[in-house]
């Protein structure tokens, strides 16, 4: 009898892999899938790395606007790398400058969302819904939902809930 090694090695790696991993590599996956449909539906070239800035950028329903200093705060990161990053979306088109509200600090550059911007975040909801609609017809409903309630109580036990409601993940080091 011939055994497929390739396929008993991949089978390997992902029987010792734990959920931590599992779980992170199911996300980047599913980033790497919602970024290429949105270069396919005509978005800018996106990468995952700017979901950091624009999370802080997008409010539950709405556009966020926050300076450079802000951001870089929120995201624990120098004004330097803040100021890299929003330049690279502001050359996107995805970010603009907007004026400060009246009586403001002139000099604070506050940073928005533009339309394309907002339209990337909606087209990136919907093609997540989308996945994940995909993954509970496969998984079936009971065991998408046992599985999600078992990757939030694991978020609660390691101290992760907060940043997500915040919308403060912070980027890889």
């Amino acid at each position: 009898m011939v055994v497929n090694k390739k396929k008993k090695t991949a089978e390997d790696i992902l029987a010792i892999l734990g959920i931590g991993y599992l779980g992170l590599f199911l996300g980047q996956r599913m980033n790497e899938v919602i970024i290429a449909q949105s270069r396919r539906r005509g978005l800018p070239q996106m990468r995952e790395s700017y979901g950091y800035v624009i999370q802080h950028l997008v409010g539950t329903d709405a556009r966020v606007s926050r300076t450079a200093s802000e951001l870089a705060r929120r995201m624990g990161v120098s004004q330097q790398a803040a100021s890299k990053a929003v330049a690279e979306l502001v050359k996107l088109g995805v970010v603009c400058i907007v004026p400060p509200p009246d009586g403001a600090d002139r000099r604070a550059k506050l940073l928005q969302l533009t339309d394309m911007g907002w339209h990337g975040v909606t087209e990136a909801r919907r093609a997540r819904e989308h996945l994940e609609k995909q993954l509970e017809k496969k998984l079936g409903t009971a065991r998408y939902a046992s599985i999600r309630a078992a990757l939030r109580e694991c978020l609660e036990l390691m101290g992760g809930v907060e940043r997500i409601r915040s919308r403060q993940i912070r980027p890889p080091e």
